[in-house]
């Protein structure tokens, strides 16, 4: 992924500015406090949080709740584009925005494992290859991959023409709106090759930049030198 992979996460008074822009609110929902999971508290996810009362005023602690909480933003209860049939209660889907320990986002789709077949129904399937899609393509300058997560289970990544488990990788555009996925067995392989990965996008560019009338093949023929030393100065540093 070339452009911006980083968001910086919300806080708690931007959520509540963006619940002001919606005009939403939790309602009789708690999904969300059986789906997640809060270390904090103890709480697995696919089970109720202890402090949690569904159907009876939900939080019993929500003026002393975590700050994992407090900064934790439903989807659809923040974002307009998710629509009235997109309300968790109802669906049986949770959306949020993950931030990754790598500084990546992830937006997850949280089935209830009771109705873990939620998500292929409409409109929410194409709903969510439409958020993969623009994910990938970095349609809001910020690229993200987008999975669903049904507990236990491991997490499905969210391709444009298919799901695959999700996993130490990198994903690699193949073609027009097209990607694939390449698994790793480990997450520091999968670090290695995406960062010689970008160098060598880097050096194309640039080389397109300086010569933009050369054919692709004579582009990769300037290129290669220069993507040789690249890494040899990796591998001298590292």
């Amino acid at each position: 992924m070339n452009k911006n992979s980083t968001a910086k996460p919300l806080i708690e008074a931007e959520i509540d500015s963006l619940k002001k822009i919606t005009g939403r609110s939790c309602q009789s929902c708690s999904l969300c406090c059986r789906l997640l999971d809060v270390e904090e508290v103890g709480k697995q996810p696919a089970q109720w949080c202890p402090h949690c009362k569904p159907g009876r005023g939900g939080c019993s602690i929500y003026t002393d709740r975590p700050q994992v909480c407090r900064n934790w933003a439903c989807g659809w209860l923040v974002n307009s584009d998710f629509g009235d049939e997109w309300f968790p209660q109802k669906c049986g889907i949770v959306v949020d925005m993950y931030p990754m320990e790598d500084g990546s986002i992830v937006a997850r789709f949280h089935v209830d494992p009771r109705t873990p077949q939620a998500w292929r129904n409409e409109p929410y399937y194409s709903k969510i290859k439409h958020v993969a899609l623009r994910g990938l393509r970095g349609d809001a300058g910020v690229q993200f991959a987008t999975v669903i997560s049904i507990a236990p289970r491991p997490w499905l990544l969210v391709l444009p023409h298919k799901e695959v488990e999700w996993g130490p990788g990198v994903t690699l555009m193949t073609g027009p709106d097209h990607w694939e996925f390449m698994q790793f067995k480990s997450a520091e392989a999968a670090v290695e090759f995406g960062a010689k990965l970008h160098a060598m996008e880097q050096v194309i560019a640039e080389v397109r930049d300086e010569n933009p009338d050369l054919a692709p093949m004579q582009i990769l023929d300037r290129a290669a030198p220069r993507l040789c030393e690249s890494w040899q100065r990796r591998e001298k540093a590292s």
